[in-house]
């Protein structure tokens, strides 16, 4: 992959960005740090940057991706981040990607939200369950789809 001139002016940026302190709880584990990001999705791309590993996404197994990027200390750390986002490699040191039923995110000051990129307004608090297979979605040419037994 090339860095483009978007992701060397975006690195600075970043660096720059003041990260939100946010305590997570998810299926089996509570986390409480600075992020920078965080998605709740169940796909195989995040804001297009961040890719996920087609094995491990399925549209229908009842989980959502929980996927978050922690604060960065200084400008070579961005550089890392990058790379390893290229590179598909969450480690859960930088930026940590979580298979749950359930999350709740709380936070210590008023967040602005998007669903899928619309603003869903100002929030300090949220919680999302799955409700597994509460309607039928089938395709057998889709490989995000797992096959129904």
């Amino acid at each position: 992959y090339m860095i483009n001139g978007f992701v060397i002016r975006f690195i600075p940026m970043l660096v720059g960005f003041k990260p939100i302190h946010m305590k997570i709880e998810y299926d089996g584990g509570v986390v409480e740090d600075d992020f920078y990001f965080g998605s709740i999705s169940n796909s195989t791309s995040v804001a297009g940057l961040f890719k996920f590993d087609h094995q491990d996404v399925k549209l229908n197994d009842g989980y959502l991706e929980l996927f978050m990027v922690k604060g960065l200390k200084r400008n070579i750390d961005a550089v890392k981040m990058l790379k390893k986002a290229i590179a598909q490699d969450y480690d859960g040191v930088q930026m940590m990607i979580v298979k749950t039923k359930k999350v709740k995110i709380t936070c210590g000051q008023e967040v602005p939200w998007t669903l899928d990129g619309e603003f869903g307004g100002l929030h300090r608090d949220c919680e999302l369950e799955v409700v597994h297979d509460a309607f039928e979605i089938f395709s057998e040419n889709n490989k995000l789809f797992c096959p129904k037994d």
